[in-house]
C-alpha cells in the first residue's frame, strides 16, 4: 500500500519549494525556452524527438513531443500503453534545491510523478555511455498496474535531465525495454543548445 504522505525530508523541502515558487519556476521556464519540442522524422523504424536540448529516439508508433503533467514533456505510445517522461533541471534549480540525488529523486518522484511510494527496486541502465542506477516503481491506476522506471542522468555544464518511463505491466517486456533501451541509447544533447550553456558556463568562470 502506498504512504500518504511522502518522507520528512521530502515533504519539508516541499514546503520550503512552495514558499519561493518564484525562484524555481524561473529556471525551469529558461529551460522550456530553450527548445521547442518536435518530433523531426521517422529513420530506420525509430522516430527522432527533440525537446528541452535533448534529442532522442524511440520506436515508431509514439506521439510527437507533448507537454505532459506537473510540467513534464514527453511522448506517449499509440494505444497510450507507454509513456517517455522527461524533466530537465538547471543548475540554478539544483543549486536551490541543495539536495543529494537520492533525495532529489525522491522530490521529482512526488512533485513531478505524483509518487509517494519508496522504491525496492534499482536498475541500472547505460546514458551517455555511462551506467546510471534508478528507481523501479509499480502503482494501481483504474485497469490493473503501471511500471515507472525513474533515472536522474546528468548532463555537460551543470545541468540534469529526470527521466521517467511508465508502462503498462501487461504489455510484453521486450516491448518496455526496446522502448527504453532506444531511449538510453539514444539520448544526447541539443548541439546548439549545448553550445549555448558552455558559452554561458565560460563567462561564469
Amino acid at each position: 500500500m502506498m504512504n500518504r504522505l511522502p518522507k520528512f525530508p521530502v515533504l519539508l523541502c516541499g514546503l520550503l519549494v512552495a514558499a519561493a515558487m518564484p525562484a524555481v519556476a524561473q529556471p525551469l521556464q529558461e529551460s522550456q525556452q530553450e527548445q521547442t519540442e518536435v518530433t523531426v522524422a521517422h529513420s530506420d523504424n525509430r522516430q527522432v524527438h527533440q525537446a528541452r536540448g535533448l534529442i532522442f529516439e524511440t520506436p515508431t508508433g509514439f506521439s510527437e513531443v507533448q507537454a505532459l503533467k506537473n510540467d513534464t514533456v514527453g511522448v506517449v505510445s499509440d494505444d497510450r500503453r507507454i509513456t517517455v517522461r522527461v524533466l530537465p533541471l538547471t543548475p540554478d534549480t539544483l543549486s536551490f534545491l541543495n539536495m543529494e540525488d537520492a533525495e532529489l529523486i525522491n522530490y521529482v518522484k512526488y512533485f513531478f510523478l505524483g509518487i509517494n511510494s519508496p522504491s525496492t527496486n534499482y536498475p541500472q541502465r547505460r546514458f551517455f555511455e555511462r551506467p546510471v542506477t534508478g528507481e523501479l516503481q509499480i502503482q494501481r491506476n483504474q485497469s490493473g498496474f503501471i511500471t515507472t522506471e525513474i533515472y536522474l542522468v546528468p548532463l555537460a555544464a551543470g545541468h540534469k535531465v529526470a527521466i521517467a518511463f511508465e508502462a503498462d505491466d501487461q504489455l510484453p517486456i521486450s516491448e518496455v525495454e526496446e522502448t527504453i533501451n532506444t531511449v538510453a541509447q539514444s539520448l544526447r544533447e541539443d548541439p546548439e543548445v549545448l553550445e549555448k550553456r558552455m558559452k554561458k558556463l565560460k563567462k561564469q568562470k
